[in-house]
C-alpha cells in the first residue's frame, strides 16, 4: 500500500528497507506537498545511532509489515546530497535530490513542496505571503503571545448579620 496523509503518524519511527530488503535506517520526518497535502519526502535516520538524516522520495515507497520499503539501495540513500532537515527544502536542493534519485520532478509531475513551506520548482509562483508581488522565495514568520494574569471580579454578594449572645 502507498503512503497517504493518514499514514504519517504510523510511518514516523518505522524502519526503512531498500529495494533489496536491507535495512537503511528509520523514518525521522515526513515532508508534505503544499498544494496537495500528500507526503512527498521522508528523512531517513542513518549512521551510527541515527545521527545523520537523508531525504528519500516517497513517490514509489510502500508500507509493509516491516515498516517502509523504498525502491533504492542503502548505498544510494547514503550517497544522497547532504541537506539539512530543518523543515524547508529550497528549489535547488530539491532539484539535486530529484537528480540523485533519477526523478524528473515532484511526484506525479508536480513540484514537491513541503511541510513547513518547502520551495517549489517554479520560481515565478506567487505565494501566499504579503511581503511582495512575487513571493516564491519569501516566507512569513509569525508568533503568538499569551499574556496570563489574574483579575478581581464580583461574582455575587452575601448579606451577613452578626448576633452576639
Amino acid at each position: 500500500m502507498s503512503i497517504d496523509r493518514n499514514d504519517i503518524e504510523q510511518v514516523i519511527g518505522q524502519d526503512v528497507h531498500g529495494a533489496d530488503g536491507e535495512k537503511i535506517g528509520s523514518v525521522g520526518q515526513v515532508y508534505l506537498d503544499d498544494q496537495t497535502g500528500r507526503p512527498d519526502w521522508v528523512t531517513v535516520k542513518t549512521g551510527l545511532f541515527g545521527t545523520r538524516s537523508t531525504f528519500v522520495p516517497l513517490e514509489q515507497a510502500q508500507r509493509t509489515e516491516d515498516g517502509l520499503r523504498v525502491p533504492y539501495t542503502k548505498d544510494q540513500v547514503k550517497d544522497a546530497p547532504n541537506i539539512e532537515d530543518e523543515g524547508h527544502l529550497e528549489p535547488a536542493e530539491e532539484e539535486r535530490l530529484f537528480a540523485h534519485y533519477g526523478l524528473a520532478g515532484g511526484a506525479a509531475g508536480t513540484p514537491a513542496a513541503g511541510r513547513a513551506g518547502e520551495g517549489t520548482l517554479d520560481e515565478d509562483v506567487v505565494g501566499h505571503d504579503t511581503s511582495g508581488p512575487t513571493t516564491g522565495d519569501a516566507m512569513t514568520r509569525s508568533e503568538e503571545q499569551l499574556h496570563v494574569g489574574t483579575e478581581r471580579r464580583e461574582t455575587g454578594r452575601a448579606r451577613l448579620r452578626k448576633y452576639v449572645v
